[in-house]
């Protein structure tokens, strides 16, 4: 895939074909997918307005994403199928896995974000995006989770609640491993790659079992 701040024809069908398998249960939903996809990767900044054609093409943006068939899983169907294709060209691949802070402004609360630092609310995105083990060419993305916090209340939270918390947000990384292992299907060999936040002896343990 080839992208850029202001990518031409040729890399918006590259981007497009992506999605051709997206697993949407609507032939019509995944067309809507891919002109979606199509107006984004012309200008990957714009929002949603900006890259509609026209008032018509915005409010089926709108209804596409509101449906409750289109899933982050869905949508990735078809790239995960293309990441492992790409994958299996090699004798081994690196799975990198870290964790995003996606946040956005307003102080009234929209469904589906928790909080974040300060006023802020969102969700944490955790990935695996695969690499070519020799050149490290981007081959694609093989795990994605989305992590919402829950508010916090006014009760006195206790150790054993703060260490709850983080024990079930630690699960993303070996979950993270679960996923790219199932996308790329044993393809070929992958080297899993976190940063110190995955520093687990729990972790470690649950690889070593697995044969990983």
């Amino acid at each position: 895939m080839r992208l850029s701040k202001h990518a031409g024809r040729e890399d918006a069908l590259d981007v497009v074909e992506e999605y051709t398998g997206a697993d949407l249960g609507d032939i019509r939903r995944v067309r809507r997918l891919k002109k979606l996809a199509g107006d984004l990767v012309r200008e990957p900044a714009a929002s949603f307005p900006m890259a509609a054609d026209d008032n018509a093409a915005l409010e089926g943006t709108y209804r596409f994403l509101s449906n409750e068939a289109v899933t982050p899983d869905g949508i990735l169907a078809g790239h995960r199928q293309r990441t492992a294709e790409r994958a299996a060209a090699y004798d081994w691949v690196v799975a990198i896995h870290d964790t995003s802070n996606f946040e956005f402004r307003g102080e009234a609360p929209r469904e589906g974000l928790g909080p974040m630092r300060g006023k802020g609310q969102g969700f944490l995105g955790h990935l695996a995006v695969v690499v070519g083990g020799h050149d490290r060419r981007p081959l694609g993305v093989a795990a994605l989770q989305a992590l919402t916090r829950k508010k916090k209340t006014r009760k006195k939270r206790t150790a054993k609640r703060q260490t709850s918390r983080r024990n079930k947000e630690s699960r993303r990384w070996w979950e993270g491993v679960e996923q790219a292992e199932a996308t790329l299907r044993e393809a070929t060999s992958v080297v899993h790659v976190m940063d110190r936040e995955g520093d687990s002896y729990e972790l470690f343990a649950q690889l070593q079992d697995s044969g990983r």
